[in-house]
Formats: structure tokens, sequence, C-alpha cells
């Protein structure tokens, strides 16, 4: 290891840099945060090839799924990737510390590809809930309501807006012909923006975590009120499936049910890692002036900091559980796995439909039984 003794010669980026390849402690958090996101992709990757047991019905229910999934991978994979290159640009034994300098327009495509994953990802939990809030609402005909290239429409455009504003609110005092020492593009400028998004993702996961805890209260008191009852309809058959496969009410009640178990732990660990990340900020700025202390030691507290960028490694932990996965995933004896929801077609809506009739039926007698 090349030890940079003369700093007083070296230009102050190139000397910010020196000290960072020289800190133990960043190297440490840098790897370690390297680690827990490259094996949050191979957690992810293992899901996607996983056998598939039950299935995730609606269309529209089903796109919103499958898109925030992708985004949850695409944040793993971008924060493995970015703090994969900080540990080689930081360990790599140059002989001109200037060598381990950023190019700004990398570094700001970057960080912004990581707040854009993250828009997205909350995009879709906030359409997903939208989406089931729908049902809940129009719940006697919403199998009727299946227009999955809409809703997929609609979370990319509301991702594409926000993204544009991200950048918009990033762009301001960046030098980009300046190389950064450092891995934030916050400066003296857009500091201000910065607070206002970290508001408004702080926001966005709130709401998130509110609608699904609604979604989940709501859906299962449902399910215990018309539990063995026979919902008719004239326009539509709801209890018996025939020729065409449909959506029952009761069917869409536990659809939501499974979507609230799978995804609710995602969401609220999600929002308490933002909120702990926001805490922690703002009290090593009030211990810690940026300006008062040494680079590598405000990089340390910035990646202390940051514990939301271990997010993924988590929230693919909490989706393997969800879907039934985390014993195998463990190389576990799966004999009591939990149902595994996944992406399928309407093929089989049939046999599951039986399955479901049958659960509340007897659900309904068992109740009647006690009563008596």
């Amino acid at each position: 290891m090349i030890s940079y003794t003369n700093y007083s010669l070296l230009p102050p980026n190139c000397k910010n840099a020196a000290l960072l390849s020289e800190s133990a402690p960043y190297k440490l958090l840098v790897v370690f945060k390297a680690s827990a996101n490259a094996i949050a992709v191979g957690i992810f990757i293992f899901l996607a090839f996983t056998k598939p047991h039950t299935r995730i019905y609606h269309p529209n229910t089903r796109i919103i799924a499958l898109i925030t999934c992708i985004f949850m991978f695409l944040m793993a994979l971008q924060h493995a990737c970015f703090y994969s290159f900080e540990t080689w640009r930081i360990s790599f034994p140059y002989a001109d510390p200037c060598e381990r300098l950023w190019p700004t327009p990398a570094l700001f495509s970057l960080r912004v590809m990581s707040g854009v994953f993250l828009i997205g990802l909350n995009s879709s939990f906030v359409i997903l809930c939208i989406e089931r809030l729908v049902c809940v609402l129009r719940i006697s005909n919403y199998e009727e309501s299946s227009r999955p290239a809409l809703v997929a429409t609609i979370v990319i455009s509301t991702t594409a807006l926000f993204s544009v504003v991200l950048i918009l609110l990033c762009i301001p005092g960046v030098d980009w012909d300046e190389k950064l020492a450092v891995t934030t593009i916050r400066n003296s400028n857009n500091t201000a923006n910065f607070q206002i998004m970290l508001i408004y993702m702080f926001a966005l996961e709130c709401v998130g975590v509110l609608f699904f805890s609604f979604l989940n209260f709501w859906s299962r008191s449902y399910r215990e009120r018309i539990r063995g009852t026979k919902i008719a309809g004239t326009n539509c058959n709801l209890l018996f499936i025939k020729t065409n496969p449909s959506l029952s009410v009761k069917f869409q009640i536990e659809e939501t049910i499974e979507m609230v178990r799978l995804f609710l732990p995602v969401v609220s660990v999600n929002c308490a890692l933002n909120i702990l990340t926001y805490l922690a900020a703002l009290i090593s700025n009030e211990i810690w002036p940026i300006h008062s202390i040494p680079t590598d030691l405000q990089m340390v507290l910035y990646e202390l900091d940051f514990i939301s960028r271990l997010s993924p490694f988590f929230t693919s932990l909490l989706l393997a559980r969800g879907i039934g996965q985390l014993r195998r995933l463990l190389c576990c004896s799966a004999t009591e796995q939990r149902t595994k929801v996944i992406l399928n077609s309407n093929k089989d809506q049939d046999d599951h439909f039986n399955r479901l009739k049958q659960m509340f039926e007897t659900g309904a007698m068992a109740q009647r039984k006690n009563t008596h």
C-alpha cells in the first residue's frame, strides 16, 4: 500500500482521495455495503428462478408486483456495482492519488440512478396500494378491470416525471469539469434541494406504510364478515367460475391479503431505514459540522448515516421470507414453507378459487358450531 506523507504538495481533492485510501474504517464500511448488496443481487436472482407454487392472478396486480421486484433488483445491483467500484478506487495502489478521483459526470449519473430506482420503488408501492383500493371500491366487478398496459404506463410515467424533477434538483452547483474525492454530489447550491428530496421520499414511504396497513386491516375484517356468505350478482357470476375464469369477491380479498403480507414488511423496513438515515444525518451534522472534521472522517460518518443503502439486503431477505423461500435459501429443511406468491397466468385459477371457497365455507361452519 502506498502512503502519501507529503499532503501539502497535493491539490485539495487529491489530498482527500489519499486520506480516504488510508482510512481503514471507510474501507471496511464500503466493503461491507458492497458485500451486502451483492448478496441481495444473488438472492433476487435465486428468487427469480424458484419453482412457482401459488399465483397472483389479476393482471393489474401482477404487473405492479413485477415492476416493484424489478426496481428492488436494480437498486441492489446499482449499490453493489457502485460500492464495488469504490472499493477498487480506494484500494488500488495508484502512484498518483489524483487518479483516485471520481469524474463528476460518472458520479452524478450513478447517484441519480440510485434515486431514480428508489423513486420507482416507492411509486410502485403507492400505485399498488391505489390499485388495491380501487379493487376495494369496485370489488363486485373488479375482475373486469384488467388493464395491465395502462397500469404499467402509469408506474413508468410517474417514475420518469419525478426522476426529471430529481435531476433538476441535483444539477445546481455541479461543476462537471471537476473531479471529486468524495462520493456525494451535494454542494452549497443544492443542499436545500436535497432536503426537499429527503422530505418527499419520507412522505412517500409513510403514505405507503399507511396505505398497506389500512388494506391489511380492511381486508382481514371484511374476510371475517363474508365467510360463508354467498354474494349474488345479476350481471356477473361472483361465486361460480364456469367457462371463463374470473375473480370473485372472496378471491380479490384473499389476493389483497397476500399482497399486504408480502410487501408491508418491505415497505416498513424501507421507511424505518430512511427515517434512521435522516435522523442520523441531522445528529451527526449537529455534533460534527461538516467543515470542522477531516474528509476521511466526514465520509465515515456519511456511510454510517446512510444505512438506507443496506435496504436491498433486508428487503431481499423479507421477500424471500414472504414467498416462503427463506429456509430453502438458507439451505434448511423446507417442510413448513409459507405460501409462495409469484406471477403466473390465469390457467390454474379454477382450482385455486375452489380451494379458497372451501376455506371460507369451512371457517363459517366452525364459527356456527362455536355459537351453538
